[in-house]
């Protein structure tokens, strides 16, 4: 009895096995490719960002810098020139060198602190373009039932039926200009 026993999970591990391999072979894996890039390229208004970052690079990054030189000065020459007659507490004088030391420090390290607001602010511009394609994007793959992406830029080469740049356009109502073997076409071309 303990062989029959055997023998017949036996034959129920070897069943499931052949089923569970039947369903495995079947999940087969499809591979593209996407070029957000190019897509954000296409997208109306997003080469306004440029526009938009030079004015607040000259406006807003600009009257800030001026207005820590001011400052500085306006507290360096305030404690320079009549520090005694200055009837400060200890943490009053305290604070102020403090916030002299930071204003310094600022204008010392300014093209570090421009260019990190300029593109935490290029950042923000930009999100809303990078959320709309993004979104477009994750729709291409779900119905298309791709299980891996990747970047253009990282193959070596790509197939351009593999090409989701083309669907993610088409979905946003974008036409783009798609180069493929040496010719240059609109990308609705492509999905006919």
């Amino acid at each position: 009895m303990n062989i029959k026993k055997l023998s017949t999970v036996a034959i129920l591990s070897l069943g499931l096995l052949f089923c569970c391999q039947s369903k495995i072979v079947a999940q087969v894996a499809k591979f593209g490719h996407f070029d957000r890039d190019k897509v954000l390229s296409g997208m109306p208004g997003f080469f306004e960002i440029d526009s938009l970052m030079a004015v607040y690079e000259k406006d807003t990054m600009g009257a800030e810098f001026d207005a820590n030189l001011r400052e500085l000065r306006k507290e360096d020459s305030f404690y320079t020139y009549r520090h005694e007659d200055l009837i400060l507490s200890q943490s009053e004088r305290n604070d102020k060198q403090e916030k002299m030391a930071h204003l310094f420090f600022v204008i010392q390290n300014w093209q570090q602190y421009a260019k990190k607001k300029a593109e935490q602010k290029q950042k923000q511009l930009m999100q809303p373009f990078i959320d709309t394609v993004m979104k477009a994007f994750q729709q291409v793959v779900f119905e298309q039932r791709y299980t891996c992406v990747f970047r253009k830029d990282a193959l070596w080469y790509a197939p351009p039926a593999d090409d989701l740049t083309i669907s993610v356009a088409k979905k946003l109502g974008l036409t783009l200009l798609i180069k493929i073997n040496g010719v240059v076409r609109p990308s609705e071309l492509f999905l006919q």
